[in-house]
């Protein structure tokens, strides 16, 4: 991959800076996130940006990864099962079979439980981050980290992290209406109710990324690692991503945690975002986001270890968390 001129990099500046005025609006969470992804793809060398996960439904603080530390970036790998690759080009393609019956259990099953006006959604993460060593060394290291999630109906959120040599707390305070990347129930309620309705308006309305479709897959992965969907949400936006190009799907693949699921990989040229369901009830066991350099393959993979309604945080957590938005 080229490296960026000075004046290529000022242009790439100028076109994804959001204005100061308006930086809410302009620059909300899921084009944050795009913006950091447009980054680390035209990055090049062992001196780029090292991310950590930012894995929640309403992403606030910053980007779905912040930008952590220095390390080196690259691209994705992944198993070896019989694919069903989407043709390329920016679609819509034909949906494959294996998503079409993933969909179709997903309208069959129970919707993950739903916190209410008053409680709380709690889901429990482990995820798991391979970056170089450092700057001169491409060795993997990995870091493991357990994040703690409460969402309320209304897109308050408390997030607790905990890893070997720090922990934190943010209490997110919803501000403005709901989007892609922190969706509530009334946002995903007015989304079309069939897969190329929903992919033509997610076209439509979604920004960054590198490309436009770059763009549709990451709204759809937000939305569905929310947990808020209904099981026939959940059914359009699996059958949507079966529209998308460059989608793989492997049926009996291996999660991070060992289970059997199907497995939804997105790939550009650099990375490979892949999403695992459950066969049995097609919700959300894992998502890793995978890339190699230098030989080595790093990347984030997450894991969902729990979900359940609680009726509020722990005190110690509300005590301790800092306050954003």
């Amino acid at each position: 991959m080229p490296t960026l001129t000075d004046e290529a990099l000022m242009d790439l500046l100028a076109e994804l800076a959001p204005r100061p005025h308006a930086i809410d609006a302009e620059f909300p969470p899921a084009r944050r996130t795009a913006v950091i992804s447009e980054a680390r793809q035209r990055s090049v060398g062992p001196a780029a940006v090292r991310f950590t996960s930012r894995h929640n439904a309403n992403r606030r603080l910053s980007a779905r990864r912040p930008l952590a530390a220095v390390a080196g970036l690259g691209v994705a790998a992944a198993l070896t099962t019989v694919a069903l690759l989407a043709p390329s080009g920016e679609g819509p393609h034909p949906i494959p079979a294996a998503l079409d019956q993933l969909a179709t259990t997903a309208a069959r099953t129970s919707a993950l439980p739903q916190a209410g006006p008053h409680g709380y959604l709690y889901r429990q993460e482990r995820i798991s981050e391979t970056t170089p060593t450092s700057e001169r060394d491409y060795a993997p290291r990995t870091d493991v980290s357990i994040v703690r999630l409460w969402t309320r109906g209304d897109g308050d959120q408390y997030r607790a992290e905990s890893a070997a040599h720090f922990r934190s707390a943010f209490h997110f305070v919803p501000h403005g209406p709901a989007d892609f990347a922190a969706p509530n129930r009334r946002f995903l309620a007015a989304l079309p109710a069939s897969p190329r309705a929903l992919y033509v308006y997610l076209r439509r309305h979604v920004d960054g990324g590198k490309d436009r479709s770059d763009a549709v897959f990451n709204a759809l992965r937000d939305m569905l690692l929310s947990g808020v969907p209904t099981p026939h949400e959940r059914a359009a936006m699996i059958r949507t991503l079966g529209l998308l190009p460059r989608v793989k799907v492997k049926t009996n693949a291996v999660d991070p945690s060992g289970r059997t699921t199907v497995r939804v990989d997105y790939q550009t040229d650099d990375a490979t975002d892949s999403l695992y369901f459950d066969p049995i009830d097609s919700h959300l066991t894992a998502e890793a986001d995978l890339w190699t350099s230098h030989g080595h393959r790093y990347g984030t993979r997450t894991v969902v270890v729990r979900s359940e309604v609680v009726t509020r945080p722990p005190t110690r957590v509300i005590n301790q968390a800092q306050r954003v938005g």
